[in-house]
């Protein structure tokens, strides 16, 4: 098997599992349920999925969301984020859920990019929910 042949096998392999998390398929409930229980990280994992749908869209990103994006688009190369903005996309429209994320990520509209201010309101009052953020 050549190297690109092998990577694009790796790369429809980390999208198909990246679709499973989005659907819930094979998540067990537990975990979902705690995924979209969220708190701090269902936020931030929110907002990088929902910049990732917008900038498929041609949307104009916020500086948050840029400076969210940048890194994941060099490690994972930015073909591979649109894929994943695509994938949530597809989710949204296919139940208007989305298993990893609570309704309040999924509905924002996609139209509206985050601002810090905001995805800072939203990421503390998720931190408030959240065991991980309690000392």
């Amino acid at each position: 098997m050549s190297e690109a042949s092998s990577t694009e096998q790796a790369r429809a392999q980390r999208l198909e599992r990246w679709r499973a998390l989005l659907s819930g398929v094979g998540v067990k409930e537990a975990e979902g349920a705690r995924l979209r229980r969220g708190g701090a990280e269902s936020v931030l994992f929110g907002v990088w999925l929902h910049a990732a749908a917008r900038v498929g869209q041609g949307l104009e990103l916020t500086e948050l969301e840029r400076s969210i994006l940048a890194p994941l688009c060099g490690v994972l190369g930015e073909e591979e984020v649109l894929a994943i903005g695509q994938l949530y996309l597809e989710q949204r429209a296919e139940g208007g859920s989305v298993a990893a994320l609570s309704q309040a990520v999924v509905s924002r509209s996609l139209g509206r990019g985050s601002a810090r201010r905001s995805t800072r309101r939203r990421w503390l009052s998720g931190c408030r929910r959240s065991p991980s953020c309690r000392t």
